[in-house]
């Protein structure tokens, strides 16, 4: 972002969770208006044309804005990544440092926090052995299958990026290997899909309950992080 420009913050959601977070945390902030530049897109491809239309309709900071697992082992669910780079397609995108630094700030009061790299990856990662591995790889703290191509599209477009994510599975925890399926393309539940498989797989049963509460701390989170990138959205106008 150049300085002295106003911010025009343009979001990526995934999931329709994630908006709404966003949203409630803008409303606590007093003098913020709603966030009207966002866009909700699942995967790698639709947030790359999100990202873009996002800068079309203005956006000078792109900001790919949910949920992540984590691939650090210690960082538990609600921990809130601050990504200052991205690792996507073999490519280190940097995200802007003010923003970074005001998020991290130890006055926002936002916490557990970590500033790291952050990966983009196609697809979701199920086994903890896979997340280690990543981890290894790449000593990113965190992926999403969307940030990494909203990077992109902003070193296209030659505007900042900023990556908000909150744990919702950590590295130690798996994920059943059915969960790609229980998601839509436009990111609402599958409850058709997903109740076939507990009935083929009566197992998850015991699984869902614990991914229901992780993800609910997870948009608490997201909540508090929309509200100070409320604030600094009113600070850089």
């Amino acid at each position: 972002m150049t300085q002295g420009q106003p911010t025009r913050f343009g979001y990526v959601v995934a999931l329709p969770g994630e908006q709404r977070a966003l949203r409630r945390g803008y409303a606590r902030v007093r003098a913020a208006r709603a966030p009207t530049m966002v866009r909700q897109a699942l995967g790698a491809a639709a947030a790359h044309t999100a990202a873009q239309r996002l800068v079309a309709d203005g956006a000078n900071v792109l900001v790919s804005f949910g949920v992540a697992a984590g691939l650090k082992r210690g960082l538990q669910t609600g921990t809130v990544l601050i990504a200052d780079r991205v690792c996507w397609q073999r490519q280190d995108y940097l995200t802007d440092g003010a923003i970074v630094a005001a998020l991290a700030a130890p006055d926002t009061g936002l916490a557990p926090i970590r500033v790291g790299a952050h990966l983009g990856y196609a697809d979701i990662v199920h086994a903890v052995a896979d997340k280690q591995s990543l981890y290894e790889t790449h000593a990113a703290l965190g992926l999403d299958q969307e940030s990494g191509a909203v990077a992109a599209a902003a070193s296209d477009a030659g505007v900042s990026v900023v990556v908000v994510r909150v744990i919702v599975d950590s590295a130690m925890t798996p994920l059943p290997a059915q969960v790609a399926r229980w998601n839509a393309a436009n990111g609402t539940t599958r409850y058709g899909q997903l109740a076939l498989d507990v009935i083929r797989s009566p197992g998850l049963i015991l699984a869902l309950p614990r991914m229901a509460r992780q993800f609910d701390v997870a948009l608490r989170q997201l909540e508090r992080a929309g509200a100070i990138l409320a604030g600094i959205g009113l600070g850089n106008a």
